[in-house]
């Protein structure tokens, strides 16, 4: 007997029906969406999970948490129409979370640059470092 004897056969799609779907091997992995979009992506996936991200220290936990268990959850939460289906949608949440996290950034460091060029040029900036600085040789003199 070889081993083109023994054929696998497809699995059944079983999607959304909580924990007694069994996500097909080739969809596990990482998923980026349910990492960095959280909540966002839970809430079409039909994952009650994601509003975990929103507690206090527990949300950062949870991020990870989406990261590995993302795909699995949201195959058990959502009825798909086949494999294909989940991997090509997933494939668009990821590629949006990372886009808009990239653009995040981007956007944070064009504000922190514009606020430090606005802090630095004030008028009143030369007063303060000026008023900052006797201060700061007033407490070393009080020292001595």
């Amino acid at each position: 007997m070889s081993n083109d004897d023994f054929v696998a056969e497809p699995m059944e799609n079983d999607s959304g029906q909580g924990t007694v779907s069994r996500i097909p091997d080739e969809l596990k992995g990482l998923n980026w969406g349910a990492c960095l979009l959280t909540f966002v992506w839970g809430v079409p996936m039909r994952v009650p999970h994601a509003w975990f991200t929103l507690v206090p220290f527990v949300g950062e936990l949870m991020r990870i948490v989406l990261l590995f268990k993302g795909n699995e959850w949201a195959w058990q939460g959502r009825k798909w129409a086949s494999p294909d289906q989940f991997r090509k949608t997933q494939s668009k949440w990821n590629r949006l979370s990372i886009i808009l996290t990239v653009l995040m950034f981007v956007i944070s460091l064009f504000v922190a640059n514009k606020m430090v060029d606005l802090i630095l040029t004030s008028p009143y900036m030369g007063e303060y470092m000026m008023e900052y600085q006797r201060f700061i040789f007033r407490l070393l003199d009080s020292t001595r």
